[in-house]
């Protein structure tokens, strides 16, 4: 998918619901947990003055943007505001195990966000953020081209990050990012991607763009073995359909093979033919090359 031009690109919130006329909460969006985020491209989003300017005409023509906070927003964000032991029924809450891998960012950002503690406002870029109590663990980045024009640009804010003991720096670069928090963000990399044509919106990527090959696989092998029927570690990147739609061709290892079913329950991926594999070996989506390109379009 190509997310383009938004106010937010991809918003992951959580919220408390209720009712008008009644303190009743609704648990509306109460779940937002275990989604796989890949192979998209997330570009010119956030309070920029073209978009600005876009929603501005769209209000004028009828069209509201729902809960817009004026001025304000980025690429991605993480928000939930639901672990709260005051809120009644909030132990029914599910937020979390949210993979990002093999997206490309490109230029989002010029949020106007608070810069400390007091509220104050800044114009700050921002690919990614994490909002009231979400943190980074409920967002995990691996194998994403993550662009801003600048080297060592602040990539990742942290909304609430004064408030976390000790405090946590609001804005962080990608390398910055990584090594505070090592178990959620890796091989993320700040690189120009090379499109056709970004300003006229062709993401495709040109010969010689950083982006081709530079994908991570989805999962891997749980164990050894052969046959039809091979356990992932997580097998939720993966449809065999639903029956209405395609079933995914994918990679495992040098075997390119089409899905029949998959069993989420046990991570089991069953095959239209039988081959072997190792422990670990490789699987993700069907691909040209060395490995999966970032973003949206697979080079061929």
């Amino acid at each position: 998918n190509i997310f383009r031009r938004c106010l937010t690109g991809m918003n992951w919130a959580n919220y408390l619901g209720s009712n008008k006329g009644s303190k009743k909460r609704s648990p509306e969006a109460w779940h937002n947990e275990s989604n796989r985020f890949y192979n998209n491209t997330i570009a010119h989003c956030g309070a920029n003055q073209g978009v600005l300017k876009l929603i501005a005409e769209a209000e004028r023509d009828g069209i509201s943007v729902a809960e817009r906070v004026p001025k304000s927003g980025y690429g991605m964000v993480f928000a939930t505001n639901l672990f709260n032991p005051k809120v009644p029924g909030y132990n029914d809450c599910a937020y979390g195990d949210n993979v990002v891998i093999n997206n490309i960012f490109y230029r989002n950002g010029n949020a106007t966000v608070r810069s400390d503690r007091k509220g104050k406002m800044a114009d700050r870029t921002v690919h990614i953020a994490f909002d009231w109590n979400a943190t980074p663990e409920f967002g995990r980045f691996r194998n994403n081209v993550i662009f801003s024009g600048k080297a060592g640009s602040e990539a990742f804010y942290f909304c609430d990050a004064v408030y976390q003991k000790p405090p946590e720096s609001r804005n962080r670069s990608i390398a910055s990012f990584q090594k505070r928090y090592p178990r959620w963000a890796a091989n993320n990399v700040d690189d120009d991607p090379i499109f056709a044509d970004p300003d006229g919106g062709d993401y495709h990527l040109r010969p010689g763009s950083p982006c081709i090959d530079s994908g991570g696989p989805l999962t891997g092998a749980a164990s050894a073995g052969q046959g039809r029927a091979i356990r992932v570690q997580d097998a939720l990147f993966f449809t065999d359909g639903y029956g209405v739609s395609e079933p995914d061709v994918i990679r495992v290892g040098a075997h390119g093979v089409r899905i029949v079913k998959v069993d989420y329950g046990t991570n089991t991926l069953w095959l239209d033919r039988s081959i072997s594999w190792e422990e670990e070996t490789p699987v993700t989506l069907d691909y040209n090359g060395r490995a999966p390109d970032a973003g949206a379009f697979e080079v061929r």
